[in-house]
């Protein structure tokens, strides 16, 4: 049965949000709890749980554990990723999210480059993706590959050359900590008090 660009982005974002449980998987199979739950929070009646299976080792995430067999039911996976950045930016992917029109591509671009800098990033791809008929997941992996944006320790998306929380944390320490000079005088002031 094909999948949709809508199915890809749910089955991303569920392995998104189970990525460590995935990862403790050592075998995987359809039968299996963490696959039932996975098919259960799926919610969709067009496919079962060893085609989630199937569909996640077509995007690299899951790999054959064993030869596959007659029996989709018993095959067996493992995970062959052991971080989630992969995940986010987009280096494994599933097959409908891969592919994107260069007129698309160039008005996402277009749109981003006069986008106003000083709102939230998130509304920005969101607001793109609703003008142009595309989902956020594929605004985002265009603004990515083009090096507009990178993925933060957060996992979220951040411009390129932004000011990250820790640049401004040391820049207020850098404001609040009184110049060397005054220090100096300070201290001098307390031997002699003392």
């Amino acid at each position: 049965m094909k999948w949709t660009l809508d199915e890809d982005v749910a089955l991303l974002s569920l392995v998104r949000r189970h990525f460590t449980s995935l990862v403790m998987q050592k075998q995987l199979d359809a039968t299996m709890p963490f696959s039932q739950m996975l098919h259960a929070e799926f919610s969709s009646s067009r496919h079962t749980a060893d085609a989630l299976l199937f569909r996640l080792e077509k995007a690299k995430i899951l790999s054959f554990a064993s030869c596959p067999g007659r029996d989709n039911q018993k095959q067996r996976f493992r995970c062959d990723l052991m971080d989630d950045l992969p995940l986010y930016d987009y280096s494994v992917t599933l097959p409908t999210l891969k592919s994107l029109h260069p007129q698309s591509i160039d008005a996402v671009l277009h749109r981003f480059s006069i986008s106003d800098k000083h709102q939230p990033l998130s509304d920005i791809i969101h607001g793109i993706a609703a003008d142009l008929f595309l989902v956020p997941m594929q605004v985002e992996k265009v603004l990515l590959e083009n090096g507009l944006v990178v993925i933060n320790s957060y996992r979220e998306c951040e411009r390129v050359g932004s000011k990250t929380s820790s640049d401004r944390l040391s820049q207020l320490i850098a404001q609040q900590t009184p110049p060397k000079p005054l220090v100096d005088n300070i201290h001098s002031y307390r031997s002699l008090a003392s």
